[in-house]
């Protein structure tokens, strides 16, 4: 019978500290604090909420450049020394993350590589349309 009860017991606290940490991480999603792991080339705030720059920040700003201008994985894996991996998810994310750091300006900085120039140079406006002369 003890044993009963220690058991009905336990989990009863069990499913309190489970209800607390789905609250917890409700509330970070919230606040757009991140969850996990920091990506490569960022970390955590002295308060372990929001991202901040880390050693390889430059790293990952130029690997989104390069992939921005349209340079292979390969390459850009070769000369940032990201892994080819770590590109491709901040490539995919960098709006989700960009929205869980610490200030404005890193998250700038972020988009702002990522982003693509989508006005056709002179050169390729001169030879498209397929228009014969």
């Amino acid at each position: 019978m003890a044993h009963g009860v220690r058991r009905t017991v336990e989990t009863a606290i069990k499913r309190e500290e489970i209800q607390k940490a789905i609250a917890a991480v409700r509330d970070r999603e919230q606040r757009e604090m991140w969850n996990t792991r920091p990506p490569v080339g960022v970390e955590f705030d002295s308060e372990r909420e929001y991202l901040v720059p880390g050693e390889q920040f430059d790293d990952v700003i130029d690997a989104l450049e390069m992939r921005a201008d349209g340079v292979p994985y390969r390459t850009v894996a070769d000369e940032t020394g990201l892994s080819r991996g770590a590109i491709g998810r901040w490539v995919d994310n960098v709006e989700v993350r960009a929205r869980s750091c610490r200030d404005d300006e890193t998250a700038r900085q972020l988009i702002e590589a990522a982003n693509t120039n989508d006005e056709p140079d002179e050169l390729n406006a001169s030879t498209t349309g397929g228009e014969a002369a």
